[in-house]
């Protein structure tokens, strides 16, 4: 029951998310045009609001030390498995 929407590029999630209003945001920390805590820094400051669980390769790493300081996150850690990634998805649409 659920539309999912894929952008290659920070600068189209960050169009789209103005556009839409997501429900959830899956956010990867590595993207071609700027970095995952950059794109949560600019949808926070568009107001968006929506629950962001953050799929990474370094879930200790810097940009993910960022990334937490703009809005509560659920990290997933790659590779997580289909099972993890539902249920992450579940809890954080439940909370939001």
């Amino acid at each position: 029951g659920a539309r999912v929407v894929i952008s290659g590029t920070g600068a189209a999630a960050l169009e789209w998310v103005r556009d839409h209003q997501p429900d959830l945001l899956i956010l990867d920390l590595k993207l071609p045009d700027m970095d995952g805590a950059e794109l949560l820094s600019r949808m926070v400051a568009s107001g968006h609001e929506a629950p962001v669980i953050i799929f990474t390769d370094y879930p200790d790493g810097e940009l993910m030390h960022r990334a937490m300081q703009y809005a509560p996150l659920t990290v997933l850690a790659k590779p997580a498995s289909r099972a993890k990634l539902v249920d992450a998805v579940r809890r954080a649409t439940w909370m939001g």
